[in-house]
């Protein structure tokens, strides 16, 4: 993806915490041209996926940069290329953009295949060899409305996702959603905006634990891994908080923002030292959770919250700072950043 480059006018945009919607686009488009091209190695690599390439190069743009765009896309794409995944469940792809473009395609599918429709839902029953999509019966994920946006709450294929990712079965968890987003976007219209154009899928974890946990997976843009175990504030700024994961983890593929190094760094927010890009990350995201606390006033709660994460994440952005583990344009980005924190003092 270092072919892709974004201007220093959106960069210094996103280390201010925004960027806006047209950013947030580029940077899907920036994820949907990292897809192609592990989806093209992985083809060279095994030429049975070959028919489900041809199929997808035949069907309108609009249904196949859905689905490519798909966090399950995204994360099968990235898994072939560790081998971790067949390239034949391109069939898989084939067929949701084929059904999504009301295109019907005979396709061959792998015999343990994924039996997952991306952007679509997992399949009814399982199907192996030629089969026509039209044919296909697959369960929709559950869909909550926002703002114009279709947020579904569904768990995605659980193989091309790390173990300590636990999903759940899917409850009904829409009136929390709601009021959340009504909370994000109340607060910060413009990160609702760019959450709207970025993010797809709420993937509910498990939470033996009682906690609350949530995640991004940088191959799986689209999707936030969370648990519901909450209220909607605290999920609204979980959602701004794994927003910025997902901006973060396309802008660091684009641009080198950190150098190779052994350095670990002591990070406000867990126990384990930290090397610089996994600061720089919570660096970002909590920039964005005490954007989001800045902005609810009124409450305790609220500047109790706002306090503890501007003061943690300026301290770890002097420490990045005072490394020498950033490059030139990471420099900029996290002096950028630090300069917002101070600002809000």
């Amino acid at each position: 993806m270092r072919s892709v480059a974004l201007a220093d006018a959106d960069l210094d945009a996103l280390a201010r915490g925004g960027g806006g919607v047209d950013v947030a686009r580029s940077l899907v488009r920036a994820r949907r041209g990292a897809t192609l091209l592990l989806t093209a190695a992985a083809v060279r690599a095994d030429p049975r996926a070959e028919p489900a390439l041809r199929a997808l190069a035949r069907l309108p743009r609009a249904a196949v940069d859905r689905v490519l765009d798909d966090p399950a896309t995204g994360a099968w794409a990235a898994a072939t290329a560790r081998g971790a995944a067949p390239a034949t469940d391109l069939a898989f792809a084939a067929a949701a953009a084929a059904i999504r473009a009301g295109v019907p395609v005979e396709l061959s599918f792998p015999q343990a295949g994924s039996g997952f429709l991306p952007s679509l839902g997992p399949l009814v029953e399982p199907v192996s060899g030629p089969c026509r999509t039209d044919r296909l019966r697959w369960t929709p994920a559950p869909v909550v409305p926002v703002d114009g946006h279709a947020l579904a709450v569904s768990p995605l294929p659980a193989h091309l996702f790390p173990p300590d990712l636990p999903q759940a079965t899917p409850g009904d968890h829409s009136a929390l959603i709601r009021e959340a987003w009504r909370t994000m976007a109340d607060a910060l219209p413009g990160t609702a905006a760019e959450f709207a154009a970025m993010i797809t899928t709420l993937v509910p974890l498990s939470a033996p634990d009682g906690h609350a946990t949530s995640s991004t997976v940088t191959d799986a843009l689209g999707a936030v891994f969370l648990t519901f175990n909450t209220d909607a504030e605290a999920l609204a700024a979980t959602l701004v908080h794994e927003l910025h994961h997902a901006k973060l983890a396309v802008v660091m593929d684009i641009h080198a923002l950190t150098k190779p190094s052994a350095t670990r760094y002591h990070a406000p927010w867990r126990p384990d030292p930290r090397p610089a890009g996994a600061l720089l990350h919570g660096v970002y995201a909590f920039l964005g959770v005490a954007g989001f606390w800045r902005r609810r006033p009124g409450s305790e709660r609220a500047r109790a919250e706002f306090d503890r994460w501007r003061t943690a994440t300026l301290a770890a952005a002097g420490d990045l700072l005072a490394g020498d583990d950033l490059t030139a344009r990471g420099r900029r980005f996290v002096t950028t950043a630090a300069g917002v924190l101070r600002g809000w003092g």
